[in-house]
């Protein structure tokens, strides 16, 4: 009987830290060495997925990309030990990372892991991190399910501050990792405002978008606003925050484009009223003529407070009257208006 207990022992051990483990408590504050914490880990996440899963090993956020880079290597050997999950290859996941620019040692938002998984065809992601708290590190795991983005499994543990871990972290002591932390924390809030900023001046330029039907000055807007979005592209590195600056400068770019095609559209059509008024205003001139030559000697516009004014000049030619052998020539001026979508020309006409 006790030789049974005894054999049963380790397995209880066992379920007694990943039960520690997953529940986020501390697991062991004196710090467990790195590879026995990566291998807890491993086993808590092979114990919470079903076989065959697709899992993606995407980041592990730390000071050092050396130290990320081991725990995800050594994690992805530890999973496929088991030989129960499918793990993505790590080349098809450096080439993600090359495309939309992050490092495997950053931070990575919990929207954009899953987005990266489901670029890799993967049905759940891992992430990590190490925090510093006093003089000690917490190594932590998360496994997110691609599809919802629900946490599946969490694994929290102390990692023991010994030579293999100095080894790889490259840091004496937890002071610089602090001073580190609390510059990344500068530089996210800095960002987050910078974006915020960012933001609110889009949102004023929509309001004032939305205000004003004088098409001239939607475009005007929409220039602003392309050339504050390019100045922000150049000043931040976020990845989250440049893709979502890209997709909204695409949408004004659209706009901009939109809103110049359908003014150009109106300017051709008032200028074909233009020419089609100055012909009626030389047949009632000459009524009993015909129009033998027409030619716009000038076309002027310009801003007059809410309108648009367009101005054409034309030289005109006609023959015939009641014989039928005059030519008589009409030189004249005549207007028309653009306000919001309306067009409109002028009965009154100017002789030059």
């Amino acid at each position: 009987m006790v030789k049974n207990r005894l054999a049963t022992l380790p397995f209880l051990l066992l379920f007694l830290s990943l039960g520690c483990a997953s529940s986020g408590r501390t697991a062991n504050t004196s710090g467990m060495p790195l590879d026995t914490a990566i291998r807890e880990a491993a086993l808590l996440i092979d114990s919470r997925l079903t076989k065959g899963n697709n899992i993606a090993l995407v980041n592990f956020n730390s000071p050092s990309e050396k130290f990320s880079e081991y725990v995800l290597e050594e994690l992805a050997a530890d999973l496929l030990d088991s030989n129960k999950l499918v793990v993505v290859d790590r080349k098809e996941l450096d080439l993600i990372r090359t495309e939309l620019q992050f490092q495997a040692s950053g931070e990575v938002s919990d929207e954009s892991a899953q987005r990266i998984g489901q670029m890799l065809g993967a049905q759940s992601v891992v992430t990590g991190t190490l925090t510093t708290i006093g003089s000690s590190y917490r190594l932590m795991l998360r496994v997110l399910q691609v599809e919802t983005g629900k946490v599946e499994a969490q694994y929290r543990n102390y990692i023991a501050v010994d030579s293999h871990f100095t080894a790889l972290f490259g840091v004496g002591s937890a002071q610089n990792t602090q001073k580190q932390d609390a510059a990344s924390r500068e530089r996210e809030s800095r960002e987050r405002w910078e974006y915020d900023h960012f933001q609110d001046i889009i949102s004023i330029s929509e309001e004032t978008l939305g205000d004003t039907s004088d098409y001239p000055m939607k475009i005007r807007i929409c220039q602003d606003v392309l050339d504050t979005i390019d100045e922000y592209l150049m000043e931040t590195s976020n990845a989250d925050y440049l893709s979502a600056a890209r997709r909204t400068r695409s949408s004004w770019k659209t706009r901009q484009i939109e809103y110049n095609s359908e003014w150009q559209s109106m300017q051709e059509r008032m200028w074909d009223m233009l020419d089609t008024q100055a012909k009626n205003i030389a047949q009632q001139i000459h009524i009993s003529s015909h129009i033998i030559k027409f030619v716009c000697t000038d076309k002027n516009s310009y801003r007059n407070n809410k309108d648009f004014v367009f101005e054409g000049s034309y030289a005109i030619q006609m023959q015939g009257n009641y014989l039928g052998i005059f030519i008589n020539s009409v030189n004249i001026k005549v207007y028309g208006y653009i306000n919001g979508k309306n067009l409109r020309v002028d009965n009154r006409y100017t002789e030059l």
